[in-house]
C-alpha cells in the first residue's frame, strides 16, 4: 500500500498490486471495502469526515467514505506528464477540493464536484511534489524562479482565496538569517497553524501574517516528502541527501520547540533510553561479537554495508523461504534472520542455517 489517509474510523489507502483503493475499519481491522480504480495519481488520496477523493486516468474521483459507492467524477486532464519526482497539490479543506498544477490552480465543490473555479498561477518546486498549502482559508503558493533555479532572493509567496481562487495577498519573504543555499531543496512545504514550514538549508517556519522566517539549518527531511509538523513536533526521517552534509542531523528525529518558561528541556542521560523488560534479561556480547552477525540496516550503526567475513567467489544458494508480501532487508545475529513484511507489519524470526521459520510476531 503507497498512500494511506486517516478519518472517522477508518485508513484508506491505495493498494498498489491490485491498483484499487481500499478503506480499512480501524476498529475492527477488517476491510470494509475495495474500490478498483486504475493508476491513481501520486500524493492524491486525500479524505474528510464524510468522502474519500483522488486523481486517476485524467478525473478527479470522489467516493462515500463508509460504503466505497462513487459520489462523482469530474475531468481534469494533466496539462504535462509528470516526472517520477513530482505530483499534483492536491488537498481538501472547509468543502473545497483543490487541485494544483504548476501553471494551474482548480478549486471543486467537495460535495457535488462542481467547479467553481480555475486560475493560472506559477507553482515554483524544485524536483518535488507541488508545494500547496492552505491556511485559514488562504492557499498559499511559492511564486518565485528562486525556489526552482540557482540564487537570488527567494521572493514572494501569493495567496488565493480558498472560495473563489481570487488572488488576494502578496507576502514577501523577510529573509534576515539568510538561507545559505541555491535553492529549495527537493521536498514539498508544509503548514500548520499560521506557519508554512519549508526546507532550504534545514527547516524553516514563515510566518504568514508578516512575512519573517526563523531557519534551523541543521534538520532535513527527507527527498520529495520532506518533514512533517505534527503532534506540537517536527518529525524528521533518515535521509539520504547530500547537501550540508555536515551541518545536518541525522536519524530519525522528533524536535519540540524549548520549553516556555526559559527552560532548556535537558534531559539526563539516564533517562533518554526507555528500556523494555528485554534490557539486562538477554546476553548480547555473543551477537555482538561474531563477525558474520548483521546486526542492523547495512551491518553496523556507521552504515558501512561491510563485513570481515571472508566470501566465495562462488557462492551458492543453502536456502529459500517464502513468506509474502514485501520484506525489508533482512539482519543477522545470534544464528537467527530477522526480517518484517511491510504489508502485514509482522516481524519474522528465521533459523539461518536451514530458513525454518522459528516464530512470527504481528505488531500493531
Amino acid at each position: 500500500k503507497r498512500q494511506r489517509q486517516r478519518a472517522s474510523g477508518f485508513t484508506v489507502a491505495v493498494e498498489a498490486a491490485s491498483r484499487s483503493v481500499v478503506a480499512i475499519d480501524t476498529e475492527l481491522g477488517k476491510t470494509r471495502w475495495r474500490k478498483a480504480c486504475g493508476g491513481v495519481t501520486p500524493l492524491t488520496l486525500v479524505s474528510d469526515a464524510a468522502c474519500v477523493f483522488f486523481h486517476s486516468d485524467d478525473a478527479v474521483h470522489c467516493l462515500d467514505l463508509t460504503s466505497g459507492n462513487k459520489l462523482w467524477q469530474q475531468p481534469m486532464p494533466m496539462m504535462q506528464k509528470l516526472a517520477t519526482n513530482s505530483s499534483p497539490g492536491f488537498f481538501v479543506q472547509d468543502g473545497v477540493l483543490c487541485f494544483a498544477e504548476a501553471k494551474r490552480l482548480t478549486g471543486f465543490s467537495a460535495g457535488d464536484g462542481q467547479r467553481l473555479w480555475s486560475v493560472d498561477c506559477d507553482a515554483s518546486v524544485y524536483r518535488s511534489p507541488i508545494g500547496v498549502c492552505a491556511i485559514d482559508g488562504t492557499i498559499w503558493i511559492p511564486e518565485s524562479g528562486a525556489w526552482a533555479r540557482n540564487r537570488g532572493p527567494i521572493g514572494l509567496l501569493v495567496g488565493y482565496d480558498l472560495k473563489t481562487g481570487k488572488r488576494i495577498r502578496e507576502l514577501p519573504i523577510d529573509t534576515e538569517q539568510g538561507v545559505g543555499v541555491c535553492h529549495h531543496r527537493c521536498s514539498m512545504p508544509k503548514a500548520v497553524d499560521r506557519f508554512l514550514v519549508t526546507s532550504w538549508p534545514g527547516v524553516e517556519f514563515i510566518d504568514t501574517t508578516n512575512g519573517k522566517m526563523r531557519a534551523t539549518h541543521w534538520i532535513r527531511g527527507a527527498c520529495l516528502f520532506g518533514s512533517m509538523p505534527a503532534n506540537g513536533l517536527i518529525y524528521a526521517p533518515p535521509n539520504p541527501c547530500a547537501c550540508y552534509p555536515e551541518a545536518k542531523l541525522n536519524g530519525y528525529l522528533a524536535l519540540a520547540p524549548k520549553a516556555e518558561g526559559g527552560g532548556g528541556g535537558e534531559v539526563a542521560d539516564a533517562d533518554r533510553l526507555e528500556k523494555g523488560s528485554a534490557i539486562g534479561a538477554i546476553d548480547l556480547s555473543a551477537a555482538n561479537d561474531d563477525p558474520g552477525s548483521w546486526s542492523t540496516l547495512r551491518g553496523d550503526n556507521r552504515r558501512s554495508g561491510a563485513s570481515p567475513v571472508a566470501v566465495s567467489s562462488a557462492p551458492k544458494s543453502r536456502w529459500s523461504r517464502q513468506l509474502g508480501g514485501t520484506l525489508t532487508q533482512p539482519v543477522v545475529a545470534d544464528g537467527k534472520v530477522f526480517v518484517a513484511s511491510v504489508d502485514t507489519h509482522a516481524v519474522s524470526a528465521l533459523d539461518a542455517e536451514n530458513g525454518r521459520v522459528l516464530w512470527m510476531f504481528t505488531a500493531g
